[in-house]
């Protein structure tokens, strides 16, 4: 990933009265949107709001269970500037059933943001530890760890930066670059 597109880096504030959590995705089944939408319901009464970027075929099915469960999540549209609009939020999230290596994920790891994912395999190999992750199955497990992400400032700050670290450490271009080169030469050197 080119770590140069993102520069600037997310600025979340202690105490900030609403809580603003970003998820990006093709509006399918395999991103599991549904789950947050219903989660929220249990968050109706809090100052936390979800803002989907995005488009797809289930837009309107979507659409219509944000309705009828009047909760706090609105769908955004599909954007070109995601890397101008993720700074601006609290926490980045992603409900996928599974993934394959998500660049929207290294974004976010990329801008700082404090990152809630599904735990599922593929995000603990890009997250490991410095991701909070929820459990598919159970849609209080994301309100309890949303609530405490919203009121633990400080160590949800601490986890952005040791995610950015990550995404510095093991996901720049040129650390693909030079994965492949040693690669390439171990199989040459073993001929």
């Amino acid at each position: 990933m080119d770590i140069e597109r993102f520069k600037k880096l997310a600025s979340p504030q202690p105490g900030k009265e609403l809580f603003e959590m970003i998820s990006t995705g093709s509006f399918r089944l395999a991103k599991n949107f549904p789950y947050l939408i219903n989660a929220f319901r249990s968050l109706k009464k809090e100052n936390i709001v979800l803002h989907i970027y995005g488009s797809g075929p289930l837009q309107q099915a979507f659409q219509e269970l944000i309705d009828i469960n009047e909760v706090n999540v609105v769908l955004k549209g599909e954007v070109k500037n995601i890397q101008d609009i993720l700074p601006a939020y609290d926490a980045y999230v992603m409900s996928s059933v599974y993934e394959g290596f998500s660049l929207a994920v290294l974004e976010a790891m990329a801008v700082k943001l404090p990152l809630m994912l599904s735990d599922i395999k593929s995000f603990r190999e890009q997250g490991a530890d410095t991701v909070i992750y929820f459990d598919l199955d159970n849609e209080q497990d994301f309100v309890e760890k949303a609530l405490h992400m919203k009121n633990n400032f400080s160590e949800t700050r601490g986890m952005a930066e040791r995610s950015y670290r990550r995404a510095i450490d093991f996901f720049t271009l040129q650390h693909h670059i030079d994965e492949l080169r040693r690669i390439y030469s171990e199989a040459l050197n073993e001929r």
